[in-house]
């Protein structure tokens, strides 16, 4: 039995240290696009209420000297999908999110009741823009691979260091001391975002791409008025009909799983 015991330990300490570890190579200097010999665009493509102005705040101070350009998956704006490598051989950054929490706040988003009848349409929508033509996620997977790098919303809404650490390992590459403190202290202020975005004056200006050059805004990032929510990034609570009703769907049901949400 005590041997059991300690064979059973040493396979499961094995085992977290191959899912914890990181890369082992050496990181090629500062994130930045300008040693690019093919292309200085850096990709974001992220479905709605993702996370992704969040991300693409992030990665417009982080990356200096590359063309950040943000799109969403959409059915009304079909585009061609984009394949690696862009910037300096990295991949495309996509963003998700708990399909119920991203329902509940694209719902808060567009300021209307979780009424049965509101939340069966979002999840119609939510589910034709995961499954659409232009979307990288199916039933089948939701992992990263050469071409894209998958961030979980819930990994890094309420932690910047997390979301800095896990660029420099998908980039390989260091980001500058400076670039942290602005996304710690600016990108990240998330109650400062909602003030500056209601304050009388501010123009809402719908931003898909920018030039990195270190500096931010809320309006530079294209933050809307009702990009924050009352939750200021928390997870939405829902009822139990409310989460049953939504996961009535087989579909997202399944992408869930396939994202590791259930």
């Amino acid at each position: 039995e005590i041997y059991f015991h300690w064979a059973a330990m040493l396979m499961l300490l094995n085992t977290c240290a191959r899912v914890s570890a990181r890369p082992t190579h050496p990181a090629q200097g500062r994130c930045n696009c300008s040693h690019s010999n093919t292309r200085n665009l850096l990709l974001q493509e992220s479905p709605p209420r993702s996370g992704s102005t969040l991300m693409y705040g992030t990665l417009l101070v982080a990356f200096p000297d590359c063309i950040v350009k943000k799109e969403h998956f959409r059915l009304k704006e079909p585009h061609a999908r984009h394949k690696g490598p862009w910037a300096h051989g990295g991949p495309i950054v996509t963003t998700v999110r708990d399909p119920l929490d991203a329902v509940a706040s694209a719902l808060s988003f567009l300021d209307q009741p979780r009424s049965t009848e509101s939340l069966r349409r979002e999840t119609s929508d939510y589910r034709n823009v995961m499954y659409s033509a232009h979307s990288p996620f199916d039933a089948n997977g939701c992992f990263n691979s050469s071409e894209r790098v998958i961030f979980k919303y819930e990994n890094f809404w309420h932690s910047p260091e997390a979301l800095l650490s896990a660029l420099e390992d998908a980039f390989n590459c260091k980001i500058d001391a400076a670039a942290k403190a602005v996304v710690r202290t600016q990108v990240f202020n998330v109650s400062a975002v909602f003030e500056s975005t209601h304050t009388t004056g501010y123009k809402y200006m719908r931003t898909r791409k920018g030039l990195s050059d270190g500096d931010w805004s809320a309006q530079k990032a294209g933050a809307h008025p009702r990009h924050v929510s009352a939750t200021l990034g928390a997870p939405h609570a829902l009822s139990s009909a409310q989460r049953d009703l939504i996961l009535q769907d087989s579909n997202v049901r399944a992408l869930r799983e396939a994202c590791r949400y259930m």
